[in-house]
């Protein structure tokens, strides 16, 4: 028994990690520091108590060697181009820890809670922020845009659960997160998380799962009650963006949208610099050079941009053709593993990868810790769960 206790604190000590990506990760400064911190105390308290059995065990893991391997070539392009230090510390701190994480405590059943946790948390801080001490987007110690893509992660991982897994609790957690993306105001995450809600409420009644199809009800009512209490919020950002479109088509580019149309015409430029690896930090300086010489606007040139507002056209640029095929790699790998399996979890790994796909299109989040980390956990959980296909392991 002192034995069985022992070790059941061990876990919890060690699951410390998840536990604060679900809680702390969202209030707290830095925590995208501070999460690396706590993983390597879980990696010494699983080294200690384990040894090197789940190292043995988890080694041959398909998608802690593709981190290993990204990790590797991330440390290539940090020590000669240059690399982000957020994004290379992310990488090996996530991979190191699934290397030495006891498998037996990974499952889905404790998820449940930790989303609802985690959407009460932020929306707690959301409204307070916003409407308590009047600030915009409701946060101000992160940048909305990763930290509203993280609670889009977390918001289709619920809405899985509520449909596929008749969890109850997970439907209030998806509308909980929703009303917080929407006070965030970030078009970055709010289109590409209606987007894959709406395939997803579609395969699932396209499978024709009549016995569940009230939990999709309720989903849309719920729903339809929360985008009626943001109208406001929804009617603004849409005012926003016609706004910033009829300044395009003015010839106005000094908008949102137009500065993102020019960031992407001057990668296009400086991609050709160095396809094969890129150019690392250097890009910033050839940026310079191409505005004195007359290629890239002056505004485009004052604003120096550290990303180019495209996670894919931002690898090209800074990590040429290398980058870009890792990327697609730890974005894809997790759907062709799952794919493999034929379970039915598949299908939570296919649309969070298509939301951070979107997510990419606008943005960099496979590049910002805040939202990559929790990426990267979730589709590790996620597989996980499809190995062990547990179907009743989290309904209510």
């Amino acid at each position: 028994m002192p034995n069985l206790n022992l070790k059941k604190i061990i876990d919890c000590i060690i699951s410390l990690p998840i536990i604060w990506l679900f809680s702390g990760f969202l209030i707290v400064p830095g925590a995208d520091k501070s999460i690396v911190i706590i993983i390597l105390i879980s990696i010494i308290v699983s080294v200690g108590y384990y040894k090197l059995d789940n190292i043995k065990k988890n080694h041959k893991d398909p998608y802690i060697l593709s981190l290993f391997v990204i990790s590797i070539f991330n440390v290539l392009f940090y020590e000669t181009i240059g690399f982000g230090s957020g994004e290379l510390r992310s990488y090996l701190a996530v991979m190191l820890y699934f290397l030495v994480l006891p498998k037996n405590t990974l499952t889905f059943k404790n998820i449940k809670y930790f989303l609802f946790l985690s959407a009460i948390i932020s929306l707690s801080i959301l409204i307070y922020n916003r409407y308590e001490l009047g600030i915009d987007r409701g946060i101000y110690i992160v940048n909305p845009i990763p930290f509203s893509i993280t609670l889009s992660l977390y918001a289709v991982t619920a809405l899985y659960l509520c449909i596929y897994k008749k969890c109850n609790l997970s439907i209030l957690s998806y509308v909980l997160l929703v009303s917080g993306i929407l006070i965030t105001q970030t078009r970055g995450a709010i289109l590409p998380l209606i987007i894959t809600s709406f395939f997803l409420i579609s395969l699932f009644l396209m499978q024709k799962r009549i016995v569940r199809v009230k939990y999709v009800a309720i989903v849309i009512a719920l729903l339809s009650i929360v985008f009626t209490a943001s109208f406001d919020v929804i009617k603004n950002t849409t005012n926003a963006t016609l706004t910033e479109i009829q300044r395009l088509s003015d010839g106005d580019m000094d908008s949102s949208i137009g500065l993102r149309l020019q960031f992407w015409k001057a990668a296009q430029q400086l991609y050709t610099l160095s396809p094969i690896y890129g150019l690392g930090d250097s890009h910033a300086d050839e940026l310079k050079a191409l505005n004195q010489e007359g290629k890239v606007s002056d505004t485009v040139a004052i604003y120096s941009p550290t990303h180019y507002h495209n996670q894919y056209i931002d690898k090209l640029v800074k990590n040429g053709i290398v980058g870009f095929i890792l990327l697609i790699i730890v974005q894809l790998l997790p759907c062709i593993i799952s794919y493999r399996k034929k379970s039915e979890a598949r299908f939570l790994i296919y649309f969070l990868t298509l939301l951070i796909s979107l997510a990419c299109l606008t943005d960099t989040p496979m590049s910002q810790p805040f939202s990559l980390i929790p990426f990267l956990f979730l589709s590790f959980i996620s597989l996980e769960f499809s190995h062990k296909n547990s179907k009743n392991d989290i309904a209510e």
